[in-house]
């Protein structure tokens, strides 16, 4: 009989946390709903915290629960690029690299690895771990996207450097190119 009542418990309980899971397309939604209005309070220069913590816990409740499906990713890198826009640089990065590791076969993980590497360089000026994670985009992705490959040469080849040094070395560049094509003719 005691055998019978925990049997049973253990089946009632079942049913229930089962039925609590969320459909696949509730979670979107909701991952959906809260990333809009976090964006769209960003853009109107407001900052609500719980409207941006519904939407990390929403986005990572949609990872965890349907564990490799493309619109991970795709929530993920929203969620990346909010952060990135609030000026939460650290939680960007720990976004940007989760997405490298869990979709790194897809467009989202090239994206987020040259985000990654992006933030580094340009907001918190770390010129060491931007190199290293402009150096993982290339290995890992050198056939993704020619414009972001060159991207990511000119600003490994660039880092330190200020804007005016920047601008002079596009000049040289522009100038070789117009003497080669030149001598071509």
């Amino acid at each position: 009989m005691k055998a019978l009542k925990i049997l049973f418990i253990i089946v009632t309980a079942t049913t229930l946390l089962s039925s609590c899971k969320l459909s696949r397309k509730e979670a979107i939604g909701d991952a959906d709903k809260y990333l809009n209005q976090a964006n769209h309070n960003l853009l109107e220069g407001k900052q609500d915290t719980f409207i941006v913590s519904q939407a990390e816990f929403y986005t990572q409740q949609f990872v965890r629960e349907f564990p490799g499906d493309s619109i991970g990713s795709k929530l993920l890198m929203r969620l990346g690029n909010l952060q990135q826009g609030l000026r939460f640089y650290d939680k960007a990065i720990s976004i940007y690299t989760e997405i490298d590791s869990l979709y790194s076969k897809t467009s989202d993980g090239a994206n987020a690895t040259f985000s990654k590497a992006y933030v580094y360089a340009n907001y918190l000026f770390d010129n060491n771990k931007a190199k290293a994670a402009y150096t993982e985009y290339l290995d890992k992705y050198p056939d993704y996207n020619k414009k972001m490959s060159d991207d990511a040469k000119f600003e490994m080849e660039t880092l330190g450097l200020t804007p005016d040094q920047q601008f002079d070395l596009i000049m040289k560049r522009k100038k070789q190119q117009d003497s080669t094509a030149s001598a071509a003719k």
